[in-house]
């Protein structure tokens, strides 16, 4: 379901998502130093959030967040 609303797989581990990257395909063409920075957010309530607005406006509201930071 997080793939199919947000176009990709939430992970629930750093390692996993650091598996789940391809550094060629995803970071070759932003740095050629090989510099990575990653950066955390965190959604204050998210839960009582996602409870209120129900899946698909949390959900929506959650990819606007992602474009606003990315």
């Amino acid at each position: 379901p997080n793939e199919e609303s947000l176009g990709f797989s939430l992970t629930t581990t750093l390692t996993e998502m650091l598996d789940d990257l391809d550094i060629e395909r995803d970071l070759a063409p932003v740095s050629g130093e090989g510099m990575l920075t990653l950066m955390f957010t965190d959604v204050e309530g998210s839960t009582t959030h996602a409870r209120v607005l129900g899946d698909r406006r949390f959900t929506e509201l959650m990819a606007e967040h992602i474009a606003v930071v990315s």
